[in-house]
């Protein structure tokens, strides 16, 4: 994900640096511990021509030395290359081969590899004005490109040549690169490069602009087919209608199966910087990436569990962990690394103050600059050590905010600002060089976006701006490597941030990816690149990019999540005819539909959340009546805002559900006045809605379709906020007792947070929620302890913060403690059946989508009667309450005619004149 610009090492004293190249090779003190790879035997110079082969020249002139060149009849890697032409690599302690710290050939100052370890330890990675940089000319081009890729990554082409020097260069390319033209070095080429060092740059300057340098160069592409495909689809990306053709939008399932390719990932548990050799060289910051890829799409949770354990407790086939990586607890503890760490911990539901036995947040803490010091790695006040690019700064602010540590993270988001150029942009380097990149830009946004305030919403808000207008024709972004599938996945997350203002450039982006990915799945490096092949990194940033998830916010608990995987297998089997749930007394509609969106939470099942939004399309008259034609007319409006929600959060058009215009109907019905039949009890009622939770389900449903909810509607629900900040359940008049509910609070929350100007509703009501909470997260509900008031309370403070809130977390854990072997919750926490209501809110919860933002697009589905409606004989009787008290019950729609009177007195129907009169409902068309 990070592009490969060289990175920055502050100066220290060679002394210094000696020490600690010996300290740091864990019990050794041998130069075996740095990587060290001898030449192969050369093949012979003649043995290359302009059509085949290919030449790699070394440029010794910074020691007054030759040019040397050499020949590989048949490269596979730039490092291949390298061996196979006679010269000897080594890399350091901290990156590995992947980045070459030395270079030596028996052809100068007998085969004594230089820079020497007197002017350069190779612990970390070497500064940017003293490192060997790489150069690459295709067949027929006589300028020099330095190179966006490692030299592990490089695949070179017959009669290329590529060319190393030792020196400065600066990120725009203008200087720095060789001081000879690649004819003059090419096989059977003219004459013989200088064999002193260059006086002037290069008087053609590179093609493309040098790139950041992570810890290891991107990977080379697989060489096997997926192995361990994913085990469950992974979740569809947020859209706001329905689901785009496949053209326009990359398919991440495939994704999923690329990246968690054992030919790529090794035993399952680490990528190497050289994919596909087997080195057993563990590319820790890579690993992350695809950490960040996985918990963005679901479907792998086996995997990416595997993966976390190894980053806390695992050794690569070199016996490295990625303590030798972070470099913790020493004096060079690298906060970029620390901060991605951390990261990893927070994205899977893990503790960073608790993660490989180390507290990653401490350490974090530690490596903050008080001070410019170039001797400790602090660039200024403010940096993390050694942090040498605005994308690890910008990661150490996320990791530090997600830790809840906002005001140790003020010196690092005020350096990070400071770095914001005027046109919006951040450079990619620390110190910046006056350059703009998209990548840093990106990040840089993910991380103020977490910081309150004005200053950080208006740094967020250029930088998108400045974003879009670098959007190349084809929907992709300018990078290192060219028209870059890396910088498009980051500007959408960057632009995500944003979605609505900028809708059609993240279309096109995505299409653009789309357009990228290769048939198995992986994605190309770039669309400009004459190398096809599927790239590892260049995949992560992808499919993390098409998520849409800013890494920010990005969360998926893996213990949660199994919990999950639990609780849909158990609502699934409760399904009737696989399509519906049914009572005593017919079909559930409104059950039924909890169970859609529990399982659209879940981002799988959707064989059978097709076959469920389909039945509900089907029966959207028998549920709702939108149309006010069954012998006790409609519209319920209950009934009809929750259809109108699910079709939103399935990706159908909530105008046109089961033939019916959901949200007209909505704002056709909002009561002017009082009526005596109790259908409206105050002005701003929607029209038989008989409780709270619908009438803030009404505007919920409007507000998510973009619609702005009728005034009097709004106004009706805040109404109903009790002094406490709580809501009452009923649709009480003013003036009269208000007694707060915990669900009912649940359902304002989050339809009211996403309505201007009812901030200070919400923080009450929230205020509320937080003080309700019972020791060990739970919430009560009206018999006791109650998992479904604790799931709906939840959801709600989930919807209130950008990031899960600890008392979120607390019910999370609590909702983890009633599940039974089943799958299914209990209504308690004490010994009993599972019970469906209560686990259709707790699959939601526990999966971390709220009612506001729960997207998970089907394509269109076509309205289906189903088969066996009433008789609940294929198991899915939604039953009773089990005695855990009135949950939010959202239930049953018209009732058959037959026996209507004597079941109205049974279960408190909705449509006597009595229950009208007396304005209560007992929510059965919710």
């Amino acid at each position: 994900m990070l592009r490969l610009l060289p990175r920055r090492r502050p100066g220290r004293p060679r002394t210094a640096a000696l020490f600690t190249a010996a300290s740091l090779l864990t019990g050794s003190v041998a130069a075996g511990a740095l990587s060290v790879a001898a030449p192969a035997h050369a093949d012979a110079i003649g043995d290359c021509t302009p059509t085949t082969g290919a030449i790699v020249a070394v440029d010794y002139g910074h020691w007054n030395g030759p040019v040397l060149r050499g020949c590989d009849a048949h490269p596979t890697t730039g490092m291949n290359l390298l061996h196979n032409a006679g010269f000897s690599t080594t890399g350091t302690v901290h990156d590995g081969e992947g980045f070459i710290c030395r270079i030596g050939n028996d052809g100068f100052d007998g085969g004594t590899a230089r820079p020497t370890a007197a002017d350069e330890a190779c612990v970390l990675t070497p500064p940017a004005d003293a490192y060997w940089s790489f150069w690459i000319a295709p067949a027929g081009q006589d300028t020099w490109t330095y190179s966006p890729l490692g030299a592990l990554s490089d695949q070179p082409q017959d009669g290329e040549v590529e060319a190393w020097t030792f020196g400065p260069t600066d990120l725009g390319g203008s200087t720095g690169g060789p001081s000879f033209t690649p004819d003059s070095v090419r096989a059977q080429g003219g004459t013989q490069p200088p064999t002193t060092p260059p006086t002037t740059p290069p008087t053609t300057p590179p093609t493309t602009p040098p790139t950041t340098a992570p810890t290891t160069p991107p990977t080379t592409p697989p060489t096997t087919a997926p192995t361990t495909p994913p085990t469950t689809p992974p979740t569809t990306p947020p859209t706001t209608g329905p689901s785009a053709p496949a053209a326009t939008t990359p398919d991440l399932a495939k994704g999923v199966a690329y990246l968690i390719n054992r030919g790529d990932l090794i035993d399952g548990h680490y990528y190497e910087s050289s994919s596909g050799q087997h080195t057993g060289f563990a590319d820790f910051g890579l690993t992350i990436d695809g950490v960040l890829a996985l918990s963005a799409t679901g479907g792998a949770d086996d995997t990416l569990a595997g993966v976390t354990d190894f980053l806390q407790h695992g050794k690569d086939g070199t016996g490295r962990g990625i303590d030798d990586w972070t470099l913790i607890g020493t004096s060079y503890a690298q906060g970029g690394s620390l901060a991605k760490e951390a990261l990893a911990a927070q994205v899977t539901g893990a503790d960073p103050r608790a993660y490989g036995g180390h507290d990653l947040i401490a350490a974090l803490d530690g490596t903050v600059c008080a001070a410019a010091d170039t001797s400790a790695g602090c660039a200024a006040k403010g940096n993390y050590a050694y942090a040498a690019s605005v994308f690890s700064q910008s990661l150490g602010v996320i990791a530090q905010i997600r830790a809840g540590e906002a005001a140790k993270a003020a010196g690092p988001i005020a350096y990070l600002e400071s770095l914001q150029k005027g046109d919006g942009s951040w450079p990619s380097l620390i110190p910046a060089t006056g350059d703009s990149d998209v990548d840093s830009t990106a990040v840089a946004m993910m991380a103020l976006d977490l910081v309150p305030g004005d200053a950080a919403a208006h740094a967020v808000a250029k930088g998108a701006a400045w974003l879009a207008g670098r959007q190349l024709a084809d929907g992709g972004f300018h990078g290192a490597a060219g028209d870059s599938v890396n910088s498009a996945g980051l500007a959408l997350q960057g632009l995500g941030l944003a979605a609505k203002a900028y809708a059609p450039q993240i279309a096109k982006a995505r299409a653009f990816l789309a357009g990228e990915q290769n048939p198995d799945g992986g994605f190309r490096v770039a669309s400009d690149s004459d190398d096809k092949h599927s790239d590892v990194r260049a995949s992560a940033q992808a499919v993390s990019g098409a998520a849409g998830t800013s890494f920010g916010t990005l969360l998926r608990d893996l213990a949660d999540q199994k919990a999950v995987t639990a609780g849909a297998a158990y609502l699934v089997k409760q399904l009737a005819g696989g399509d519906h749930l049914s009572n005593d007394y017919g079909p559930d509609y409104g059950l039924t539909a909890d169970v859609a969106l529990a399982l659209a939470a879940t981002g799988r099942q959707d064989t059978a959340l097709t076959k469920v939004t389909a039945y509900l399309a089907g029966h959207a008259a028998d549920y709702a009546d939108p149309a006010g034609t069954s012998a006790y007319p409609g519209p319920y409006s209950g009934a009809t805002a929750k259809l109108a929600v699910l079709a939103e959060v399935m990706g159908q058009d909530p105008r046109r559900f089961g033939g019916f215009d959901l949200l007209g109907t909505l704002t056709g019905h909002v009561c002017a006045a009082a009526a005596e039949d109790g259908s409206c009890t105050a002005p701003g009622d929607f029209s038989q809605a008989y409780s709270t939770v619908s009438q803030a389900l009404g505007v919920l449903a409007l507000a998510r379709a973009g619609e702005t909810p009728p005034a009097a509607a709004v106004g009706r629900l805040a109404g109903l906020q009790c002094a406490d900040g709580g809501f009452s359940s009923t649709l009480i008049t003013a003036g009269a007792a208000c007694a707060s509910d915990v669900d009912t609070t649940g359902y304002a929350v989050q339809a009211l947070v996403l309505v201007p100007g009812q901030a200070d509703t919400v923080a009450a009501a929230r205020a509320y929620l937080v003080k309700a909470q019972q020791r060990g997260g739970a919430y009560q509900g009206a018999a006791g302890t109650s998992s479904n008031s604790t799931a709906l309370a939840v959801q709600a403070l989930l919807a209130t913060d950008k990031l899960r809130p600890e008392p979120a977390r607390g019910g999370q854990k609590f909702l983890r403690s009633v599940q039974n072997g089943d799958g299914g919750f209990r209504i308690t926490d004490e010994a009993g059946d599972s019970d469906l209501r209560s686990s259709t809110q707790a699959v939601p919860a526990l999966a971390g989508t709220s009612l506001t933002t729960l997207t998970h697009a089907l394509a269109p589905v076509t309205p289906s009667k189903g088969d066996g409606d009433g008789d609940g004989s294929n198991g899915g009787t939604s039953g009773g309450s089990s005695g855990g008290g009135a949950l939010a019950a959202t239930g049953t729609g018209a009732l058959a005619a037959a026996g209507l009177a004597a079941l109205l007195l049974a279960v408190g129907g909705a449509f006597t004149a009595a229950r009208r009169r007396t304005g209560q409902h007992n929510g059965r068309h919710q």
